[in-house]
């Protein structure tokens, strides 16, 4: 594996030993490992493409969290959507539909600070799909905002129920399913519709293909597939038992591992018992996580360091589980990403 830092003046230094935490001072410059691509930050954040999904995560335990995501929906289109808005980062502001996990104020304090800068840029409302005991209290904030506020803003808060169907722009859909926290919880799995043509027409021109159509022949057949899935917070119950199977079959999972380590203060009985997940949880069992390509770590605790994450990940996991995971951690106010 190769990592990159850059030291002094944007000089470059290659490793190509242990991770090494991605640092992008500078706006004209990509840093590669052997499987990913992270972009220079746009103010605090940074980007990870991992396969064709673009994410930028900005998550602290307990302080806030956000991460965008986008897809592509072809001809050079992206659809940006947000996995909780517990800070309105700038890359979240391009975000149509914003996805709440649940009510604590890390998770959702910044929906209606996301609803006013899209608001003072011009862009229209963006949907915020959250459970149904939060649409009430949301609604109450948002009219004590708008009459403090000289510019008012609108927010489309809408219900949202484990395995409704929600269809988005392009081939995507998102599935709520159930996760296990210390309030009402859920997380979102993306799917993507893919259309094919069928083997015996694969030879075909588009007229010809058209032509077939209007006989009434049924050219193409189409997949659906699970792309990526957002977990919130929760147990380690929600991959042991999931909810829905194909959680565990996405491409890219994220996930929250808040704490990484065992002390007098943390262990994984008082881990699950604030319904969150523990390192030592994922690392007993790499075989979970088998079928999925990529699972990114974040959420962490903010007693840890990005050197501790980095270390202790590296050190502590599995080789079959190392060789797809990556870890995402606010540090010093910047986003500090490893791929291992």
């Amino acid at each position: 594996m190769s990592a990159v830092t850059l030291c002094g003046r944007t000089r470059i230094v290659l490793i190509r030993l242990s991770p090494t935490i991605l640092q992008t001072p500078s706006r004209h410059v990509q840093y590669h490992t052997g499987k990913t691509t992270i972009s220079p930050p746009r103010g605090r954040s940074r980007q990870i493409r991992i396969g064709n999904i673009d994410i930028v995560p900005w998550t602290t335990a307990g302080i806030e969290s956000c991460v965008v995501v986008s897809l592509s929906i072809g001809q050079s289109k992206k659809l940006h959507m947000a996995f909780d808005m517990g800070y309105a980062c700038q890359q979240s502001v391009k975000c149509n539909h914003v996805f709440i996990s649940h009510g604590h104020m890390d998770h959702c304090s910044a929906i209606h600070q996301h609803a006013s800068k899209r608001s003072l840029i011009g862009r229209p409302s963006a949907k915020y799909y959250l459970g149904s005991e939060l649409v009430t209290p949301m609604k109450t904030i948002r009219e004590n905002l708008n009459k403090i506020s000289e510019f008012p803003f609108q927010a489309d808060l809408t219900v949202a129920k484990p395995k409704d169907f929600i269809k988005l722009p392009g081939p995507y859909h998102v599935v709520p399913f159930k996760t296990i926290h210390r309030v009402p919880s859920m997380g979102f799995l993306v799917y993507k519709t893919n259309t094919h043509i069928k083997e015996e027409f694969s030879t075909c021109s588009n007229t010809v293909l058209k032509q077939l159509e209007l006989r009434g022949e049924q050219v193409y057949y189409q997949t659906v597939t699970p792309e990526l899935a957002y977990t919130g917070d929760t147990t380690f119950e929600v991959f042991s038992q999931p909810p829905i199977a194909d959680l565990l079959k996405v491409k890219v999972l994220i996930t929250e591992c808040t704490y990484i380590s065992t002390t007098k203060n943390v262990n994984e009985a008082l881990t699950r018992e604030r319904g969150h997940i523990h390192l030592h949880e994922i690392i007993r069992n790499p075989h979970i996580f088998a079928d999925i390509e990529a699972v990114m770590l974040l959420h962490f605790s903010e007693r840890y360091t990005a050197e501790n994450i980095q270390d202790t990940i590296h050190t502590l996991c599995p080789v079959e589980l190392k060789q797809k995971l990556y870890s995402a951690c606010v540090y010093k106010e910047e986003t500090c990403i490893v791929s291992y």
